[in-house]
């Protein structure tokens, strides 16, 4: 089955290796998102995968055509949009009528007709991010890699493009790459997840088992809130330093356990002998958000309601406590 792959990447910029001995591969028809902090690497193993640049160790397989949207969308000042799309079916061999035919369908997926005779001087922001990821679909790639294409939009304009990508995305039948540092649209959007941290792919896999079954505590903090209780559980509970921190624990797991834990995997309960207590609480927007010190730790709670500093209470696992071992 073809695939695009990378095998054993590496690449430096200078005395910084940006890319460390990375192997991945996307599947046809499968939408995986590399996601991870800026300066994780994420862009340089793009251009490594679309052959924009050549690696210092391990290679890259692929075969058919590679299309691909960077961060600034890269227009030609002096063409208009339907001249953009026009220009990347040159001399693939189509009649003229098949190639309007393409063009039309493109700029309709993209809510471009109305714009094709504008040149990119007259378009806003978000108008010339969509004309560059409509060049790039226009050719039908077997792979699509995109860089960060909603880095430099926010609003209205952000949440509009972010809703045609994923409409895209789904008709295209191409295997995508998308890196990007925001998890949320990662997670809407990928089949698979790919974690990079410093150069390295530290976890990767469907994105519903990588977000609840984390490998360690910094995989999970990429994803998003999470924190990390270690103790010793017995009939439901766990004790660290022999105090009850948790309650509600599946009553078969026994013995030394760590637990990497999310806010919708635990419930607080006020109460005035509890072991944990309040630190702060912070509105959002479909409920509160608890930061409870317990066990020496910090955790992030989901909450129905505000709750003051100072609040002492029980902590509740209410959902599968993911990543123990």
């Amino acid at each position: 089955m073809e695939r695009l792959t990378g095998e054993h990447l590496s690449y430096r910029y200078g005395d910084r290796r940006v890319v460390d001995d990375v192997s991945l591969s996307v599947a046809p028809g499968r939408a995986a998102a590399l996601v991870g902090a800026s300066g994780a690497g994420k862009t340089t193993l793009l251009w490594l995968l679309a052959g924009l640049l050549r690696p210092l160790e391990g290679r890259r397989r692929v075969e058919g055509p590679v299309g691909m949207v960077f961060q600034q969308p890269g227009l030609w000042d002096h063409l208009t949009v339907r001249e953009h799309l026009a220009l990347v079916l040159a001399g693939k061999g189509l009649s003229g009528a098949r190639r309007r035919r393409r063009v039309d369908a493109v700029l309709g997926q993209m809510r471009l007709a109305d714009l094709q005779r504008r040149r990119p001087g007259q378009l806003s922001g978000g108008e010339r991010q969509r004309v560059a990821i409509a060049r790039a679909l226009a050719a039908a790639p077997r792979w699509l890699l995109l860089d960060e294409p909603l880095a430099h939009l926010d609003g209205t304009a952000r949440t509009e493009l972010f809703a045609l990508l994923a409409d895209a995305l789904r008709d295209t039948g191409a295997g995508i790459l998308l890196a990007t540092h925001n998890t949320a649209e990662a997670l809407r959007l990928a089949d698979d997840v790919i974690i990079m941290v410093d150069g390295r792919i530290v976890q990767q896999g469907p994105a519903a088992r990588v977000y609840g079954e984390p490998v360690d505590l910094r995989a999970a903090r990429v994803l998003g809130p999470a924190g990390e209780l270690a103790g010793q559980a017995a009939g439901g509970v766990l004790r660290v330093g022999g105090q009850s921190v948790l309650e509600g624990l599946d009553p078969s797991r026994a013995g030394p356990v760590r637990l990497i834990l999310r806010p919708h995997m635990l419930a607080f309960t006020p109460a005035p002998d509890g072991p944990a207590a309040v630190l702060r609480c912070e509105f959002a927007g479909d409920g509160w958000l608890l930061h409870v010190a317990a066990g020496g730790t910090v955790l992030a709670v989901c909450g129905r309601s505000p709750l003051e500093a100072g609040t002492a209470g029980r902590l509740r696992a209410v959902g599968p406590a993911g990543g123990a071992w």
